[in-house]
């Protein structure tokens, strides 16, 4: 094995495409809301990333955005309309694939909440290649905090300098090369598996 025992990835926009602009649109036309008004709950006011933290659950949301509503949804809708977000990227669990193959520890880091956690384990089966799971809401702890890469690094049972991290958000990526992990902020495949050569991961 080369010098790096643990690969830790990001999931949205990285394992699998997602649509946040998609995830309002939706949600708004569930609750036949403005999107600028499901907007402002989720993002100016912060419940997004409460619900990621794991403060609120899907169910406190759904009543937050009843409330605001005009009409009466069903919590099947709304859970549905907020999931039905993701696309896959079949050539990234291929290399997640690989990296297992080589005996390279795999741990995945996301700021993510339990409807899409829920849905993706349901849709997809590529979250049991990994080897442990850090979820923001089940850790109470999001991207960039410090406590949520030593988190990852714990269960990677390796010095920072033998994990190697990809994320598609740069700010996240400093972060966790503030503690001493190398990372790759994703912006294409090709200049991924660029990454992944000149490191020697593949």
């Amino acid at each position: 094995m080369g010098k790096y025992s643990a690969v830790i990835f990001d999931m949205g926009n990285v394992l699998i495409s997602f649509s946040f602009e998609k995830m309002l649109s939706q949600v708004a036309t569930t609750a036949q809301l403005p999107i600028e008004k499901v907007k402002s709950l989720f993002v100016e006011e912060g419940i997004g990333i409460k619900y990621e933290r794991g403060e609120v659950s899907s169910r406190d949301l759904y009543n937050m955005l009843s409330e605001h509503s005009p009409v009466q949804f069903e919590f099947t809708k709304f859970i549905e309309a907020g999931c039905d977000i993701f696309t896959p990227r079949p050539e990234m669990v291929q290399i997640v694939k690989q990296l297992k193959a080589k005996g390279i520890r795999l741990i995945l880091l996301s700021n993510t909440n339990e409807a899409h956690y829920q849905y993706i384990s349901k849709h997809y089966d590529f979250l049991p290649l990994f080897d442990h799971l850090i979820l923001s809401y089940k850790v109470h702890r999001v991207k960039p905090e410090k406590e949520i890469y030593q988190e990852a690094l714990f269960h990677a049972n390796a010095p920072p300098h033998e994990c190697f991290y990809i994320d598609d958000i740069s700010e996240y990526v400093h972060a966790a090369r503030k503690l001493g992990i190398k990372g790759h902020v994703y912006e294409s495949h090709p200049l991924f598996l660029e990454a992944l050569q000149k490191e020697n991961i593949l």
